[in-house]
């Protein structure tokens, strides 16, 4: 018989994830609310929390009341620990938001950079969000398929270098990263900005198509029961090598009738994922004046009224961004707190 070494271990991290996922979701606990949120034992929630606690990852908070008893003591994350700065550059600014755990936003704004040093200068503000705000963990959002710590930027028909800025801003910050594609990123920053304001629905029942199109390229993100579509090899939701007939792709159609071919694009999608939500952006939509119900009325005829998803633009591009990159930054963190402090 097999025995996995260091399984104890690894049951523990599993169950101290579980107490922080537990908080973040409820903002307090007792120990009993949490030992009946995780189903873990009331005793190893009392051992976790007191080893937490005195990590100072943990603090407690104000005394539930009383049921006829002793009145239950309540617990809450550190307010001043596993902060996490997330960021994007856009063209000659540099976009960021710094969070709490629970998704408080500690700080959120932009600032300008220079395109020509645009790598340099985020790696520079990133180690300064360091020091300010005690940041635990790095999001970064990259205009490319992720590759390891960099993403590929692709320079014509199949000719794609590497830009290695991931590896880059871990080398320098020497903390946990997140690389993220940019519209993977906002299709699930979308989707949780919806429920939260559709209570009715649950993250597992989002399934959405996020379309943007900008005046040099065309993606998407994909969330298909409320997890990013990325494809075997990343390049899942890369519309802009859909073919639309006359051997062009979606990148090369023309400008003249551009409503009609992403409609294309969104029957195209529509077959394989079939999304309930389609959410189309992007600046090439103003640039060519397409309406939004222009794109409806060609999806109208491309696509049956029985499959035919709702489609729509969103209410804001940038907190989108910001709010999926948060949430998967946090997320990919978490797994690792809590996080040692490394002997001087």
């Amino acid at each position: 018989m097999l025995h996995q070494a260091g399984k104890p271990e690894l049951i523990k991290k599993m169950n101290i994830e579980l107490i922080y996922q537990t908080l973040i979701a409820l903002g307090s606990a007792t120990r009993g609310e949490i030992a009946e949120a995780t189903h873990m034992s009331v005793t190893t929630v009392r051992s976790l929390l007191e080893e937490l606690v005195t990590l100072g990852e943990i603090v407690e908070s104000d005394l539930d009341v009383s049921s006829g008893g002793r009145r239950p003591q309540r617990y809450i994350l550190s307010p001043n620990r596993n902060r996490v700065l997330v960021l994007y550059l856009e063209e000659d600014r540099l976009y960021f938001r710094v969070n709490k755990l629970n998704g408080e936003i500690l700080e959120e704004n932009s600032v300008a950079i220079m395109p020509k040093s645009a790598e340099a200068d985020a790696v520079r503000f990133a180690s300064k969000c360091k020091e300010l705000w005690n940041v635990s963990a790095i999001g970064l959002g990259v205009p490319g398929v992720v590759e390891k710590s960099g993403f590929l930027v692709d320079n014509g028909w199949g000719r794609w270098t590497i830009n290695d800025i991931g590896k880059q801003m871990q080398h320098a910050l020497n903390l946990p990263m997140l690389l993220e594609n940019d519209l993977n990123a906002v299709a699930l920053g979308f989707c949780r900005q919806y429920i939260h304001q559709h209570p009715q629905y649950q993250m597992e029942q989002m399934n959405v198509a996020y379309i943007y199109l900008d005046r040099i390229c065309s993606g998407s993100g994909i969330i298909a029961g409320g997890k990013i579509v990325r494809g075997d090899k990343g390049f899942g939701g890369e519309l802009g090598y859909l073919p639309m007939g006359g051997g062009m792709t979606l990148d090369q159609a023309s400008s003249d009738d551009k409503a009609k071919y992403i409609a294309q694009a969104i029957a195209a999608v529509n077959c394989v994922v079939n999304p309930s939500l389609v959410v189309v952006s992007g600046n090439i939509l103003k640039d060519c004046r397409i309406q939004l119900d222009q794109i409806r009325q060609h999806a109208q005829q491309q696509i049956p009224q029985r499959m035919l998803p709702d489609i729509l633009y969103p209410d804001s591009f940038r907190n989108d961004y910001l709010t999926g990159l948060s949430y998967l930054t946090i997320q990919m963190l978490l797994p690792l707190l809590p996080i040692k402090d490394e002997p001087q």
